[in-house]
C-alpha cells in the first residue's frame, strides 16, 4: 500500500522549487512584461521578421539604456546609504558639455578650467588610495616596523602628488588640441567626482540632509554647465572626423556588429559595483550604514568616508554617463525636468 505523503512528495517538491523560483524573479517580472510588450505590439517585416527583436533595434535600446543605467549604478549605491542624490541629472548635462568641448575646441577654455583641478584630484585619489592599500597588506610583515610604514606612508603622499601634478602636465599640454578620448575619459568623470566629493563633504560635515543638499547641487550644476557653454550657446554639435577627432567614434562603434561600446561599459560598471558589494569590505560598510548609520559609527565603520566615497562615485558616474550622451544619434531632454543643455 502505498503512503499518500509519500505520493505527494514530488509535486510539493515542484511547488517549492517554483516558489523560489519566482521569488528570486519578482524583480524582472515588469521588464518580462514590457518585453512581451514590445514583441507583440512590434511590425513585422515583409519577411515575417520581427523588427522590435531584430539585432538592429536591441543594439540601439542597449545604447539608450546605457546612459540612465550608468547613472542608476551610482544612484544605487547613494541609496544604499539611505542617502539621495538629486544633482546627477545636472552633473550629467555639465559632463555632457564639457565633453563636447573637449572634443570640438582647439586651446585652453572654460571646460579646462574645471578639468585641470578635477584631474589632479582623481589623480591624486587614486594613486593615494592604491599605495595605501598596498602599504595595509604589508602592514603585518615583520620586515616592516612601524617608523618603515610612516617613512612608507610620506612616500606615498609624495608619490600621489607627484603622478596628480603629472596628469595635469599632461592635460594642459593636451589643451592645444582638440581633446581624444582618452582625455575625455579621464577629464570629465574627473569633474563629476568633484561634484559628488563636494556634495557627500557637505553632507557628512554640514550634518545637512542629502535632499536639500543634492538640490542646491542640482541648480548649481546646471548653472555652471551654462557658464561653461557660454551665454549664447544652447547646442554643442559634435560631428566626428569634421569639428571633433576621429577616434572618438570608437565609443559610437558596435563590437562583433552588434553590442554597442557604451553597452559594454555599462555592463561592466554594473559587473565591478556588483562585486564591490557583494565580496569587500567597501561593500558591507555600505550595507551596514544604510541599515544603521549611528551603529555602524560604533562598531568602527568609517562612515564619514564612506559616505563621501559614495557620493563622489555618484557623481563619477553620471559625468561619465553624460560622456555617452554624446555617442547617441539623439538630443532630447535633461534628466531633472528641465531642458538639456547637450
Amino acid at each position: 500500500m502505498i503512503d499518500r505523503n509519500e505520493h505527494d512528495m514530488p509535486s510539493s517538491k515542484n511547488a517549492g522549487w517554483l516558489t523560489r523560483l519566482a521569488k528570486a524573479t519578482k524583480l524582472y517580472w515588469g521588464l518580462g512584461l514590457l518585453l512581451i510588450i514590445g514583441v507583440l505590439s512590434s511590425p513585422i517585416t515583409s519577411k515575417g521578421h520581427n523588427i522590435f527583436l531584430s539585432y538592429g533595434n536591441l543594439s540601439d535600446v542597449f545604447r539608450q539604456i546605457s546612459v540612465t543605467g550608468i547613472t542608476a549604478v551610482g544612484m544605487t549605491l547613494v541609496i544604499l546609504i539611505a542617502g539621495i542624490d538629486l544633482s546627477v541629472g545636472s552633473v550629467l548635462a555639465l559632463g555632457s558639455v564639457t565633453c563636447a568641448m573637449l572634443l570640438t575646441h582647439e586651446g585652453w577654455s572654460s571646460a579646462y578650467l574645471l578639468g585641470v583641478p578635477a584631474a589632479f584630484l582623481l589623480s591624486f585619489v587614486l594613486v593615494l588610495g592604491i599605495v595605501t592599500f598596498v602599504l595595509k597588506l604589508r602592514r603585518n610583515s615583520p620586515y616592516l616596523t612601524d617608523e618603515a610604514h610612516t617613512r612608507l606612508s610620506k612616500i606615498a603622499f609624495i608619490a600621489a602628488v607627484a603622478a596628480a601634478f603629472f596628469i595635469v602636465l599632461w592635460v594642459s599640454a593636451s589643451s592645444s588640441e582638440k581633446a581624444g578620448v582618452l582625455l575625455v575619459l579621464l577629464v570629465v568623470p574627473a569633474i563629476g567626482m568633484m561634484l559628488g566629493a563636494i556634495n557627500g563633504a557637505v553632507i557628512v560635515f554640514g550634518r545637512l540632509q542629502p535632499f536639500i543638499v543634492t538640490l542646491a547641487m542640482m541648480v548649481a550644476g546646471l548653472g555652471i554647465a551654462r557658464l561653461t557653454a557660454g551665454q549664447n550657446t544652447a547646442v554643442w554639435p559634435v560631428y566626428t572626423g569634421s569639428n571633433a577627432t576621429e577616434n572618438f567614434e570608437v565609443l559610437r562603434s558596435l563590437i562583433f556588429g552588434i553590442i554597442p561600446v557604451p553597452g559594454v561599459i555599462f555592463a561592466g560598471i554594473v559587473l565591478l559595483f556588483w562585486v564591490v558589494l557583494k565580496f569587500t569590505k567597501f561593500g558591507r560598510y555600505i550595507y551596514a550604514i544604510g541599515g544603521n548609520e549611528e551603529a555602524s559609527r560604533l562598531a568602527g565603520v568609517p562612515v564619514w568616508p564612506v559616505k563621501i566615497t559614495v557620493y563622489a562615485i555618484s557623481g563619477y558616474l553620471a559625468a561619465l554617463a553624460g560622456s555617452t550622451v554624446r555617442v547617441k544619434p539623439m538630443r532630447g531632454w535633461g534628466w531633472n525636468s528641465t531642458p538639456s543643455l547637450p
